[in-house]
């Protein structure tokens, strides 16, 4: 996609840190991944879960093994968010803009 291929790092750590919360979020329920090319060079990413608890970044302690997701996802993407859903849930969105390749 585009010349996408040396972001796809920074695009799996993204859904993972995404998925890894969700997970967390709202053990044993289904996890909803979205991925699509918004335009040249520009990757959306959603992932949705049943729990109504928005995330938030956090400074994490040193010594903490996890507690960076929101933090690398707030440093990788263009922008990010979240959005309740209507019918309860919450949806965790990136935009990730990358330089084309070559």
């Amino acid at each position: 996609m585009w010349g996408m291929a040396a972001h796809t790092p920074d695009l799996v750590l993204i859904v993972s840190e995404l998925a890894t919360n969700a997970v967390n979020a709202a053990p044993g329920a289904q996890i909803d991944l979205r991925l699509w090319a918004e335009e040249e060079g520009v990757v959306g990413i959603e992932v949705e879960d049943p729990s109504s608890d928005l995330p938030a970044p956090r400074a994490a302690d040193p010594e903490e093994i996890g507690g960076r997701g929101l933090e690398i996802v707030d440093l990788l993407a263009e922008e990010w968010g979240t959005r309740q859903m209507p019918m309860g849930g919450k949806v965790v969105w990136v935009r990730y803009r990358a330089v084309r390749d070559g």
